[in-house]
């Protein structure tokens, strides 16, 4: 039989006319655009897409034979965006050794409409960036922006997407790679048609933090310290993971000035275990305002108050201590606790370059000396 170049049903009977299976395909997305007229089948998803029809891994398919896994070959990624700029625009990266053309492509923010901004003429060289504008992304609610292929006008149903945050005023999303090459998506100083070497930091960060003591008794003497470049007011900032800590009070801290926050209410045995002088203020969780975010001592993340005119907070620091931890931890036995200091405050706090451990033998008598005897009174002679 010849069937339908634009939408039909076709079903499977048995010998007595009672229908087996049937699928009402379409010629147009989500339907495989390739299966019309470009030599391509219609099977069955076999990767948990979305929706359960995809083109065939090869031209005319592949009768009396399972179709083989479809590849997905995509040559370029969405290495960064900005919304709050100029004007609105992705960045793509080419990763490949030849050049490719994007003509006749196009950029989304659903699956549902993937036409929604063509990109025509654009030519991407090998290992190079290209900013595409992309006015939609100005109004996207999903904070999610896709590239779809095409070929001979047909969605091929290969794509790339970028999942981002929201960001300040003038400043882009992306990924960045860290010293020790690993790649993050974050806040970044917008950079444009070239890598991204700019996270955005601050203006509060992560300075050090104690991330390890031998004896669980004293696990109340961990503290996170912070540490800012300019005045800031810390008035509903909120500290988030190896401690919650809200700040419900108007507190100004000042430049190079660090703040330690901690879990313990006992301030002089910090100040003497830590030397961290009685001008430097210390802070504790406990009278601030309850948090509904569970306490995860693998993780530290600094938010701040949303900026005049926005509605959301946006991330100033944040942490994987686990993942830093695992690089720099002390195994020696004599350890009793280790410190994470941030050596390089220019660097991303994800990356493991920009912390030096120090770790330190202290006899547990020194943080809870003995109650000293009390003296005699002599008796007096009579």
């Amino acid at each position: 039989g010849k069937l339908s170049n634009k939408q039909q049903t076709v079903s499977l009977l048995d010998p007595l006319g009672n229908i087996i299976d049937s699928v009402d395909y379409n010629s147009v997305y989500p339907w495989p655009e390739q299966a019309d007229g470009d030599g391509y089948s219609i099977v069955p998803s076999q990767d948990n897409s979305s929706f359960p029809w995809r083109r065939s891994s090869r031209k005319n398919g592949s009768p009396f034979a399972d179709d083989p896994p479809y590849v997905y070959n995509f040559p370029i990624l969405i290495s960064e965006i900005c919304y709050r700029c100029n004007s609105s625009w992705i960045e793509v990266y080419n990763p490949t050794s030849d050049k490719v053309k994007l003509n006749k492509w196009w950029i989304s923010t659903t699956t549902v409409n993937p036409r929604e901004h063509e990109i025509r003429g654009v030519e991407i060289g090998s290992l190079s960036y290209v900013t595409i504008p992309f006015p939609q992304l100005a109004q996207n609610s999903s904070n999610i922006v896709y590239v779809w292929m095409t070929k001979n006008g047909h969605l091929t149903g290969d794509f790339t997407s970028l999942t981002f945050e929201k960001t300040l005023l003038g400043k882009s999303f992306g990924r960045y790679i860290t010293t020790d090459d690993r790649e993050y998506l974050i806040q970044l100083e917008s950079s444009g048609e070239s890598a991204n070497l700019n996270p955005v930091i601050g203006p509060l960060i992560i300075k050090s933090f104690v991330f390890s003591i031998s004896d669980p008794e004293n696990e109340n003497l961990k503290f996170i310290e912070l540490i800012t470049k300019q005045p800031i007011n810390l008035l509903n900032w909120k500290i988030e993971g190896m401690f919650n800590f809200h700040f419900v009070e108007s507190y100004t801290l000042q430049p190079h000035t660090p703040l330690y926050i901690c879990n313990t209410t006992d301030f002089t045995a910090l100040r003497r275990i830590f030397s961290i002088p009685s001008s430097h203020p210390i802070m504790n969780p406990l009278s601030s305002r309850p948090s509904t975010t569970t306490v995860s001592p693998e993780s530290i993340t600094i938010w701040r108050t949303p900026e005049s005119g926005d509605d959301f907070e946006t991330k100033t620091d944040e942490i994987d201590t686990k993942l830093i931890k695992s690089s720099k931890r002390d195994v020696s036995a004599l350890v009793y606790f280790q410190i994470l200091i941030r050596s390089n405050e220019n660097l991303f706090a994800q990356d493991s370059s920009a912390w030096t451990s120090i770790s330190r033998a202290i006899p547990p008598i020194l943080i809870y000396p003995p109650t000293p005897t009390p003296t005699p009174t002599p008796t007096p002679t009579p």
